[in-house]
C-alpha cells in the first residue's frame, strides 16, 4: 500500500470535521496507527484561508486593435499653422465619448462617462456631446491642473495614455467600479488600442463594436470636430 493511501485513511468523525472546515484530507498528516487521521489531527489543521475577494473576481477579457493615424496628424498640423491648439489626447477621448454614446450599454452603466487615468489618479472628464473640442481641451487641462482624484466618482470608462515603447500591455486589470478600461500608446501614425470589459457587465460583442468606432471615428477624424 502507498504511503498516500496510508495517510488518506481517517476516523468518520475526523472526516465530518474535515468536511465541516472545508480541509482537503490529503493536507492534514495523521498522527493515528498506520498514519490514520484522528480528530485532533484536523482540529490542530489551520483553517484554509479564504479567497481574497479580488482573487475570485472575474478576469476581464481584452480586445487589441490599431488606429491609422495620419489623417488626424494632418489635421492637427493644419489646425496648429491655424493658431489653434489640439493635441491627440483630446481627439482620443472625444472618440471615447462618442464611441460610449453610439452603443447600446445596459441602464445601469448608460451615462456615466469617463476618467482619465494620470499621475496614480482619476479625473472625471464632463464632456457633453454638444461641446466644441476646444471647449472640452480646456476642461481637461483645468480639471488636470485641479490635482483631485474622481477615483469614487461614477464612470464606466477609464482612459490611460501610454508612452510608446517597444512592448506593448495585451492585459490590464479593471479599475474598481469602472466596466472599461482603454489604454492607447501611439506610435508615430499609428495608435495601439487595448480595451480590457468586464463581460459580466458589457457583453464582448457590445465591447468589440465600441472598439471599432472608437477606431474608426480616429481614421475619420473631421466628424469628430464638429
Amino acid at each position: 500500500m502507498t504511503s498516500s493511501a496510508v495517510r488518506l485513511k481517517a476516523s468518520p468523525y475526523a472526516r465530518k470535521l474535515a468536511r465541516e472546515r472545508s480541509l482537503a484530507l490529503d493536507a492534514i498528516i495523521g498522527t493515528g496507527p498506520f498514519g490514520r487521521i484522528v480528530a485532533a489531527d484536523v482540529l490542530n489543521t489551520r483553517d484554509a484561508p479564504a479567497v481574497s475577494a479580488a482573487a475570485s473576481a472575474r478576469i476581464p477579457s481584452a480586445f487589441a486593435a490599431e488606429a491609422d493615424l495620419s489623417v488626424l496628424r494632418r489635421l492637427i498640423a493644419d489646425v496648429d499653422a491655424a493658431g489653434v491648439a489640439l493635441s491627440i489626447e483630446d481627439v482620443v477621448l472625444r472618440s471615447a465619448v462618442r464611441a460610449l454614446a453610439e452603443i447600446e450599454l445596459p441602464d445601469a452603466l448608460a451615462n456615466r462617462g469617463l476618467t482619465l487615468e494620470t499621475g496614480g489618479r482619476q479625473v472625471r472628464l464632463a464632456m457633453p456631446g454638444d461641446q466644441s473640442v476646444g471647449v472640452q481641451r480646456w476642461a481637461r487641462l483645468e480639471a488636470l491642473d485641479s490635482g483631485r482624484d474622481d477615483v469614487d466618482a461614477d464612470a464606466v470608462l477609464s482612459v490611460q495614455f501610454l508612452e510608446a515603447g517597444r512592448v506593448s500591455p495585451v492585459f490590464m486589470p479593471l479599475l474598481p467600479g469602472r466596466a472599461l478600461r482603454l489604454m492607447a500608446t501611439g506610435t508615430g501614425e499609428r495608435l495601439a488600442v487595448l480595451l480590457c470589459v468586464d463581460t459580466d457587465a458589457l457583453s464582448a460583442e457590445t465591447a468589440i463594436a465600441l472598439l471599432e468606432r472608437f477606431t474608426g471615428m480616429l481614421e475619420q477624424p473631421l466628424s469628430l470636430l464638429a
